[in-house]
């Protein structure tokens, strides 16, 4: 579940194509920023992967921790202080060092490398990096104003994405099971007849059906019982037994009250929970309604206001965006359910660590006291230790460890959804992780 997808489309081919630094060594630096919670385990992997392929044996690659953000490493850079050849951040750290160094900017541009195949490839690295031309080229440029043209352009390409990170509720799949919170499929001539159409084998038992076995990677292994179809419509996948409508997403919360000591658990910092309000608003309004708000243009597309009406929204009336159908209905959801205070319902700390901690913790208690924490896709990772302490109190849990699983946003009455047709689940990307190579000055390093 939790991955770094866009980690090997691009860091092992910059590595190949733009590695370099302002020591005259053999030596790259690259630094990350260790507060990360997805460790640096993957980044070790990735230079010893590329040191066996590549011909580049001869450099020496180091790895410098670093609690500095953005801010603080362009200041290093404007200073002659910094070492480092390549950063690891978040995009928007970078942005302003694009146009300093009297407009020159710190950082290579990298539309060759893009433009180019990772060795052993054919695929052109930007063929790989999802939106490239309609979102990541803007994100990764610099944006200056072309006189010829009247208007703003993007100009190079200075951040490459190595992970997409995004946030929502995530839930302990065997503690939910227990408690009845995930629904059973019925034993009805349908649902039977739905299961065999998908291929699936399974037997009835005390008028529960039983899986076997399936001609796909399904969801659940010989013996377990089987879920309704989630929002897919598809037994044996990913959302077997959540809600998928807002109802049954009601109704499950109102047990959720009666077997926790508090529903859910987030942080302040970061205020991860609130990409949930973009969640369920760009499930409502789809795409063109998220544009709206997320960058003032509708694309020349017509969205729906609250009062029936439509418009196309642009710069000149970017404020109207707010005023579209679903806004209230994001708004309400997020506060009732995942920020409220009341008795029973969101415990908010101060600290992720600190929302963490007290979530594992729980885990050791028959109880199970925390629903759901409001995490990011780097939650197993970061916990690791802590939720290895647990699964000691757990010997039997399913497979053998816990099995955590992302509380996916339920269908609302009237939505677009993703596919402008009602269909879908949006979860927000909260930041993409972005690469940063420093001005090369050596020959042989660029």
């Amino acid at each position: 579940l939790f991955v770094l997808p866009l980690l090997t489309l691009t860091a092992n081919a910059l590595l190949s194509g733009c590695s370099g630094g302002t020591d005259k060594t053999n030596t790259i630096y690259l630094e990350y920023f260790n507060k990360s919670g997805f460790g640096k385990e993957w980044l070790d992997n990735m230079i010893n992967e590329w040191k066996a392929a590549t011909s580049y044996k001869d450099f020496d690659v180091i790895v410098v921790p670093s609690s500095y953000l953005g801010g603080d490493q362009i200041n290093q850079i404007e200073s002659g202080t910094s070492l480092t050849d390549i950063f690891f951040g978040s995009n928007p750290e970078y942005k302003t060092g694009f146009y300093l160094n009297n407009g020159n900017g710190f950082f290579e541009d990298l539309t060759d490398l893009v433009n180019s195949s990772a060795y052993g490839e054919s695929k052109l690295i930007k063929e790989k990096i999802p939106n490239f031309d309609s979102t990541w080229r803007e994100t990764g440029g610099k944006q200056i104003y072309d006189s010829t043209q009247d208007k703003i352009v993007t100009s190079g390409l200075y951040l490459l994405p190595y992970t997409s990170t995004f946030t929502a509720p995530i839930f302990n799949y065997d503690d939910w099971l227990e408690k009845g919170l995930l629904t059973k499929a019925p034993s009805t001539d349908e649902v039977k007849s739905a299961l065999t159409s998908q291929g699936i084998i399974f037997h009835e038992q005390n008028s529960k059906l039983i899986f076997d076995s399936a001609p796909f990677s399904a969801s659940y292994v010989s013996g377990d019982v089987i879920l309704t179809p989630g929002k897919d419509n598809k037994y044996g996948t990913y959302d077997d037994g959540q809600p998928v409508t807002f109802d049954e997403f009601k109704t499950m919360y109102s047990k959720m009250l009666t077997q926790y000591i508090n529903t859910s658990i987030t942080s302040d910092k970061g205020c991860y929970s609130e990409d949930l309000v973009l969640d369920v608003f760009a499930q409502i309004n789809g795409i063109e309604g998220y544009n709206a708000i997320a960058k003032f243009d509708s694309e020349g597309k017509e969205i729906t206001l609250a009062n029936g009406s439509k418009e196309v929204i642009t710069y000149e009336n970017g404020n109207h965006a707010y005023k579209q159908k679903g806004v209230k209905t994001a708004m309400d959801f997020f506060y009732d359910y995942f920020l409220s205070t009341k008795e029973g319902y969101t415990l908010v700390e101060q600290y992720v660590g600190d929302a963490q901690a007290k979530y594992c913790n729980g885990l050791f208690d028959s109880k199970h006291s925390i629903g759901t924490i409001y995490e990011g896709n780097w939650f197993e990772n970061q916990a690791k230790d802590r939720l290895a302490s647990a699964l000691k109190n757990h010997p039997n849990n399913h497979l053998g460890k816990f099995d955590f699983r992302y509380l996916l946003v339920p269908n609302f009455e009237g939505q677009l959804g993703i596919d402008g047709k009602g269909n879908g689940t949006c979860l927000t990307a909260s930041e993409y992780g972005s690469i940063a190579v420093t001005n090369q000055n050596d020959p042989k390093k660029a």
